[in-house]
């Protein structure tokens, strides 16, 4: 049991050596070795310290070896303190003090080899010529081993060279070290990531050929709103951690969760799509928008552009993780669209008669004709709002400041179209098609207050340069805020 204990600390150690790493692949700095063990206190009971011997000082002198990504070797003659490699090759021929580590690699052990600790080979082959010794325990999992007759390492001998289900990652060391190391999602001679890209590559396409209409939806979302997408798409990421702890929380919910993600999956799938094409179109202009050849001629032209782009170290990467924020906020924005219009057209009644105008309604007070407000009126309404809801809190004794907060914004904005403060500066929210906002607008405005205010208020500072005076949290929502003259009449 101690035999076992010690080779699965030996393993965790190499690990962290790899851990540490993965920052620069070079040799470690020198490391003061520990002072051999005291086997005889009579010496230093009597005041006298141990003559150094050539071991000792040898060990002193010991390095400890650690590489990521490249081969070592350890010539006859010199000495390691211990050795971990992984995803390279290490050839030992002098002395290793402690342990030995080799991690997707090759292993092998010349005849004046010494290691004094322990040998664990991981995932590669290990060859042991004549002569190398081994003196504490030998440990091979997941490849072959070939050793010289009549050799006992000190300690246990484990080898297992065939473990079912791991042959199919035999592939996946190459793209860790010259790919996800790297940035890159694509390595070009790793087989499998083709496989994977032809996979998604149909994908998209059977997506695009049946749902042509939700997809070039998603892609005129991206082209017209492009920062608003972006920032939809962040909302989204940062909402579902808390929304999934409070529905596993809340245990009634617990079984949404899965559904909860299957849902983004299948979102996320039809955004990629629509980004996708977007790109191809920018690439290739679509001469007819709904003809679906050249929606997939679009696809496939954006998909290229992509993989080219993926194979670029961090940059490959970047544009991954971009390309999934922005298909997030193309979709959402397309749901919530049109939700909103199927609101609208139920709330307008029967559609007008061919050559008629729909009348469009709008609030009573005509809130809509005032000028947008400029950055002052809003600072000071935020102060007051924020002086009356720091009141509240300590009325309330309560610690849920930020629930307050939103309770109190999206309550009043979905039944005045302004809070307190508001009607003390004389502001008030519209929504971009003139309409005063309901509930449903009010209750994204005010979550999307929180990504404002989180990314160090550049959000909300977003109004100083704004055309519009729209900050992140109104072009999410479709909002914007309008100065009214005094005297005017709440709704």
């Amino acid at each position: 049991m101690k035999r076992n204990l010690n080779i699965l600390v030996t393993i965790a150690a190499a690990l962290a050596f790899a851990g540490q790493s993965a920052v620069a692949q070079v040799p470690a700095e020198p490391v003061p070795a520990e002072p051999p063990e005291v086997l005889d206190e009579a010496p230093e009971a009597q005041g006298e310290s141990p003559a150094p011997t050539p071991e000792s000082e040898g060990r002193r002198r010991a390095e400890s070896i650690e590489r990521i990504g490249s081969d070592y070797s350890l010539p006859d003659g010199r000495r390691a303190r211990e050795v971990a490699v992984i995803r390279g090759k290490v050839s030992i021929d002098g002395t290793v003090d402690r342990d030995v580590v080799s991690i997707l690699g090759e292993a092998r052990l010349g005849g004046a080899a010494k290691v004094g600790g322990d040998l664990v080979v991981l995932l590669g082959p290990l060859e042991v010529e004549p002569g190398a010794v081994v003196e504490g325990d030998m440990v091979v999992l997941g490849g072959s081993m070939d050793l010289p007759d009549g050799f006992d390492p000190g300690g246990d001998l484990v080898s297992i060279s065939n473990i079912e289900g791991l042959a199919p990652f035999a592939s996946v060391p190459p793209w860790l070290s010259k790919g996800f190391l790297w940035g890159r999602p694509i390595v070009p001679e790793v087989p499998w990531v083709w496989a994977f890209a032809l996979v998604f590559a149909l994908i998209y396409l059977a997506i695009n050929f049946v749902f042509e209409g939700p997809v070039r939806a998603c892609a005129s979302e991206l082209a017209a709103k492009p920062l608003s997408t972006f920032l939809v798409g962040v909302l989204v990421l940062v909402l579902l951690a808390p929304v999934t702890f409070v529905l596993i929380l809340s245990i009634i919910g617990l079984p949404m969760v899965p559904f909860l993600w299957m849902s983004l999956g299948l979102v996320a799938l039809f955004g990629r799509a629509g980004v996708i094409r977007w790109l191809g179109a920018r690439v290739v202009p679509d001469s007819a928008p709904g003809d679906r050849f050249e929606a997939a001629r679009s696809l496939l032209v954006g998909m290229l552009a992509l993989c080219l782009a993926y194979m670029v170290p961090v940059i490959g990467l970047l544009a991954w993780t971009t390309v999934g924020v922005f298909g997030l906020g193309a979709a959402a924005t397309t749901i919530f669209g049109s939700l909103r219009r199927e609101h609208a057209s139920s709330s307008v009644g029967e559609a007008p008669e061919p050559g008629e105008v729909a009348e469009v309604p709008v609030d009573a007070n005509g809130i809509a004709e005032h000028p947008v407000a400029a950055f002052g009126p809003r600072l000071a309404a935020v102060l007051v709002d924020v002086a009356l809801l720091a009141l509240l809190t300590a009325i309330l004794d309560t610690r849920w400041v930020v629930l307050t907060a939103l309770a109190y914004h999206i309550a009043l904005w979905g039944w005045k179209t302004t809070t307190v403060g508001g009607i003390v500066c004389r502001v008030r929210l519209v929504r971009t098609d003139g309409r005063p906002p309901d509930f449903s607008d009010a209750f994204v405005r005010g979550l999307a207050c929180i990504l404002s205010v989180a990314a160090a208020g550049l959000g909300w500072l977003w109004i100083l340069w704004d055309a519009n005076s729209q900050s992140w949290h109104d072009k999410i929502a479709g909002t914007y805020v309008v100065r009214v003259p005094p005297g005017l009449p709440l709704p």
